[in-house]
């Protein structure tokens, strides 16, 4: 009996270890399970990240694919439109040409016709119209008492064209300082003169007319002779003669072939150098040599503007760089003990020509009639008395002919400036002028021996000097 109760016994605890047993397995399945679902899950929310990530890339992909295109199909578009501006630019540069030459054609056949037939004015006979006089040296003076009837045949013999009064400043305006006639504060214009190129380029972007901004376009972004723009000076487009890019606007390039030279190639030029030109000087005299010149004059001749000249950094640059460049002059005269001048000369690396480019000068400090010639003016009436000052910048040359060619009117002008050093003179810009035509002395003189001809009846005029 005891020993079923013992056996009993021991059954029951087996079946108790066996349940226990099946238990623990069941609960450490169950563990096992919960762990794998849970880093199933992680896995599962990682590639579903991963998922994400790839398709936020691939959407990024196709979006700078579309842009792509895009921009390609764009920046085709504007090659396309621009080679189609360019071939009509051509096209009516070409236009212009054939009328320039038709023109050009004509007038010199109703010169030739005029010319034909010797014509005697005070005694003088004219067979090269008004350059006779010229030739002669003015042996017709003003003060003879018959040169108004001189004048008077003469104006009848070119014709055309309505008369004005020459308007000058009164002469104190001189001593005022540029500052003054400006209009502008001095600490507003250092302000704006310390931004060196940056200050012209605003200027033009903001004041100046759609011909400046080609101009500045030209002269800063594209090569000399690129542009076959025509103005009414010029036969030629800008930095070409009748071969082209004019030889001394070409210089060596790194592959040993000659370029047409850029704005830095200016900056870098010999003239440039000696007169120690910053880059907004040179940007400012090249600029005056295009037709942007209409908008830094005629400000300085409104005797009734009262606002700030509008390029008022520019002039700046403008009469310093002209000032600065008298040293170019001088540099070229160092006296051997011989009396002789001493070749200073000096060649601008790229030419195609032999020797030194600017040749010594003997006229530094000597005595140089410098000559301006105007259409259809007359001086005013108070300047014999009390003299004047010319308000704007004022480009002169040392051949009467060329002045001569300019005051060809029915009522011509013909200033004669005297000077007696190169620090009575304005500057040579002929290194930077985009047109042949000014290419010699442009600035000031402090007190020229002024004289007039050809207009005035008895001129007697005082000194005059620009005001800067």
């Amino acid at each position: 009996m005891q020993a079923k109760q013992t056996v009993a016994m021991i059954e029951q605890l087996e079946e108790k270890h066996q349940a226990e047993q099946k238990e623990c397995a069941a609960r450490w399945l169950q563990n096992y399970m919960r762990g794998r679902k849970e880093r199933a899950e992680k896995e599962a929310k990682l590639l579903q990240l991963e998922t994400r990530k790839l398709r936020r890339e691939a959407t990024h992909m196709k979006l700078l694919t579309e842009a792509a295109t895009s921009a390609a199909d764009v920046v085709a578009d504007l090659e396309i439109n621009k080679a189609r501006e360019a071939e009509e630019r051509a096209r009516v540069a070409m236009t212009k040409v054939q009328e320039a030459e038709a023109k050009a054609a004509a007038v010199a056949k109703e010169a030739e016709e005029r010319l034909s037939q010797p014509m005697l004015i005070g005694g003088v006979e004219l067979r090269r119209g008004l350059g006779a006089i010229i030739s002669k040296q003015f042996k017709v003076q003003a003060t003879k008492p018959d040169m108004a009837e001189v004048v008077e045949q003469a104006s009848k013999f070119f014709g055309g064209g309505d008369t004005h009064e020459m308007k000058m400043g009164r002469p104190e305006a001189a001593a005022l300082g540029l500052a003054y006639h400006l209009k502008v504060d001095e600490f507003d214009l250092f302000e704006r003169l310390g931004k060196g190129t940056e200050a012209i380029k605003y200027e033009v972007a903001h004041f100046g007319t759609e011909e400046d901004r080609e101009c500045l376009h030209y002269i800063l972004d594209e090569s000399a002779g690129s542009s076959p723009t025509l103005y009414s000076n010029s036969a030629y487009p800008r930095d070409c003669d009748e071969r082209g890019v004019r030889d001394d606007r070409q210089v060596m390039g790194e592959d040993g072939k000659l370029r047409p030279m850029v704005f830095e190639d200016f900056c870098n030029h010999p003239s440039a150098k000696t007169a120690k030109l910053g880059a907004a000087a040179v940007l400012a005299i090249r600029l005056y040599s295009t037709a942007a010149f209409k908008s830094l004059n005629n400000p300085l001749r409104d005797a009734n503007r009262t606002e700030a000249h509008p390029f008022y950094a520019t002039i700046f640059f403008l009469t310093d760089g002209i000032r600065k460049l008298r040293a170019v002059e001088a540099s070229k005269v160092k006296d051997k003990g011989d009396g002789k001048p001493k070749d200073q000369g000096v060649r601008f690396e790229g030419s195609t020509k032999e020797g030194p480019l600017q040749s010594p000068s003997s006229k530094a400090r000597h005595v140089v009639d410098l000559w301006r010639g105007m259409k259809n003016l007359t001086m005013a009436s108070s300047f014999e008395e009390e003299g004047g000052c010319e308000m704007a910048l004022l480009s002169t040359t040392d051949n009467a002919a060329v002045a001569l060619e300019y005051a060809t009117s029915q009522s011509p002008l013909l200033i004669k400036l005297t000077t007696t050093s190169f620090m009575d003179r304005g500057a040579d810009i002929s290194w930077a002028s985009v047109t042949l035509t000014l290419t010699l002395i442009l600035g000031r003189t402090p007190s020229p021996k002024l004289k007039l001809g050809l207009s005035d009846a008895n001129p007697s005029p005082a000194p005059s000097s620009s005001p800067s």
